[in-house]
Parts: structure tokens; sequence; C-alpha cells
């Protein structure tokens, strides 16, 4: 149940911290570039940001570790047709999924994530 709240608090400063974006997104817009209102408008909306996309990997994450709960709405939904562990199993494909995705470093060819970071894939 923790993490239900834990998802919930998250979606609420996320929706927060992204209209606080969106509201700031406008002064630079519509004032003098390089003013003073314009770089402090402008500093509101990169921090505004900053905050929205780390709040959203927690959201991520608390979806990840518990899909069903995070979502109970997907129970009745016609694509998952097995239910809870239809979800998790889905959910948890994307999770092992990502950790797999193909990295370009330099514009090389991809590496493995895992290669970055362990020593026995070198």
């Amino acid at each position: 149940m923790l993490v239900v709240h834990v998802f919930e608090t998250l979606v609420i400063a996320h929706i927060l911290s992204g209209l606080v974006g969106l509201i700031a997104l406008w002064i630079p817009i519509a004032t003098k570039k390089g003013g003073r209102l314009h770089r402090k408008a402008g500093a509101v909306f990169v921090k505004s940001m900053l905050v929205t996309g780390t709040v959203a990997i927690g959201i991520a994450t608390s979806t990840l570790i518990a899909p069903v709960e995070t979502h109970p709405h997907l129970l009745d939904h016609p694509l998952f047709v097995g239910g809870a562990e239809t979800i998790r199993a889905i959910f948890g494909w994307m999770a092992t999924g990502a950790s797999r995705t193909r990295l370009r470093v330099g514009g090389g060819p991809g590496i493995r994530s895992h290669k970055l970071c362990c020593s026995c894939c070198r």
C-alpha cells in the first residue's frame, strides 16, 4: 500500500511541477530576451522541467515495482486477459528490456548497456 501512496504523491508532484513549467514557459517568450525577468522565468522553467523529469522516473519505478497496485484499471482492460499476472509479466518484460537497450557511444556501433559497467563482458 505504501507504493500506491508514493505513486499518487509523485503523480501530484509531477502535475504541479509540469504546471509551473507550463506557466513559466510563456514569460520568457513574451519578454525581452536577456532581460532580468526573462532569465529568472527561464531558470524557473528549467528547474521545474528537471523536477518533472525526475519525478517521472519515480513514477515509472513505482509502476515497475507494483504495476497492478498503481494501475488497477488495467485489470478490466481486454488486452490483459490473464489478469494481474499478465500485467506483471508485461511490466517485468519492459523493465528487463529497458536494461538491455543498446547505447550509442561516440557515434560508434551499439554497445549493450551492461558492457559499460561489467568487467565480465569487456
